[in-house]
Parts: structure tokens; sequence; C-alpha cells
């Protein structure tokens, strides 16, 4: 008798001994539609270096405090390469407090590595 495992859903091999199975179909595959895009980092983001948080997304807009490397913000929206974000830091190095909502440059912010395991 062979049977056969699959092996990453596209590598089949037989096994002595067992009896023998159909190939996995594409049926197996996880569908497209399972799959969730997060428009933004669902870990956050830190500055790279201090920023400015600007009240609008441009640097005509009024500077509402300074973000630092160690201050963590969720973007919230996207707009001409300019992030919208929310401070979920409660001890900002800049002094600016735990909610607070405004718009950094998209290339001074970075990404950690993030692990969503839902």
């Amino acid at each position: 008798m062979i049977t056969t495992v699959a092996v990453a859903a596209a590598l089949v091999l037989p096994v002595a001994g067992a009896p023998a199975v159909a190939a996995p179909s594409a049926a197996l595959a996880p569908a497209p539609s399972a799959m969730v895009a997060y428009p933004f980092n669902q870990c956050g983001y830190y500055p790279k270096w201090a920023v400015n948080l600007r009240q609008g997304p441009s640097t005509r807009h009024r500077v509402l405090g300074v973000l630092h490397p160690s201050d963590k913000v969720y973007a919230k929206g996207e707009k001409r390469g300019w992030l919208r974000v929310k401070i979920v830091d409660t001890r900002s190095k800049g002094g600016l407090k735990y909610g607070t909502t405004g718009w950094v440059k998209r290339s001074g912010l970075r990404a950690p590595q993030c692990m969503n395991l839902n």
C-alpha cells in the first residue's frame, strides 16, 4: 500500500505501506478572500529621529510638538506622503499627551516587525 502526503500543499510524496490517496486539489489552498490586508502596520510606528507632529499634512501647518524615537504612534490615515497618527505612548519624551492626533511625514517613521496572531 502507498499513501501520499502533501507537503506545502504542492508537493506530493508517496509513503510506503499506506493506501493510495488522490493528490490534494486546489480547493485546499486558502482563498484569497481569507487574507486580510491592513493599510497600516498594526503594531504601530516609531519616529526614526525627532520629528515634528503637525496640525495638518504639510510643513505649512502648525507644529503641535516633537515626537522622539521612543514615542509610539498608530496611523489613522494618509495624505500625500503624510500619516495622520495618534500618540499611544503614555510617557511621550516630547511631553505630548496620550491620544494627541496630528500628522507626520511617512519617511520619518519606521514600522517595527509585527506578529499579529489572530
